[in-house]
């Protein structure tokens, strides 16, 4: 919730949920497998009438058992492309193309990405489209212009700032809010 993308998603699924009667309660993965593993069956015994979750890594099991014991499952953010579970993004492959597509329109052609290491369905989808993007405008991906970050590593501005520097980039495109920040 310490990211303001989540800290405002927290807003908005409370304000909703209490027009509806429905008292919510937050907790805080900080995108650790244990901790959600141990917060989710901590829920589980408090009586939740439904759970909706930002999954972490890892979690396919534990969002599969969920759903296999009835309990009403929304994941939001990313999801699990193997699990038939109800989920709400946005479309990471179509922004991340499109960004880039409106950069090349722009002139540029040195299209840095930014990104983390993440192994997370959302960030798969943002770089792939960063790429078809490159590719569909005969625009060469070189790995040189992509930089990526470690998952935890939120303020790096000096490494940020020292990729740009070491390369000629033209335009940026950072597919994290935080990063970009």
């Amino acid at each position: 919730i310490s990211n303001p993308f989540f800290a405002n998603l927290a807003k908005a699924v409370e304000e909703e949920a209490d027009k509806f009667g429905y008292t919510v309660m937050f907790c805080c993965t900080e995108n650790n497998e244990q901790k959600a593993s141990s917060l989710l069956h901590m829920l589980k015994h408090r009586q939740m009438d439904g759970f909706i979750i930002t999954p972490t890594l890892g979690m396919e099991g534990e969002v599969k058992r969920l759903g296999e014991e009835g309990r009403p499952v929304v994941l939001i953010d990313r999801f699990f492309p193997e699990l038939d579970t109800s989920y709400v993004t946005v479309d990471n492959y179509k922004g991340a193309y499109d960004a880039t597509s409106k950069l090349i329109s722009c002139g540029y052609s040195r299209i840095g990405l930014v990104t983390t290491d993440s192994r997370q369905v959302q960030m798969k989808y943002r770089f792939e489209g960063y790429r078809d993007a490159l590719k569909k405008h005969h625009l060469r991906q070189d790995e040189n212009l992509v930089f990526r970050l470690g998952i935890d590593h939120t303020f790096a501005v000096k490494e940020i700032a020292a990729f740009f520097t070491s390369h000629k980039i033209d335009a940026v495109f950072f597919t994290t809010n935080y990063l970009g920040v």
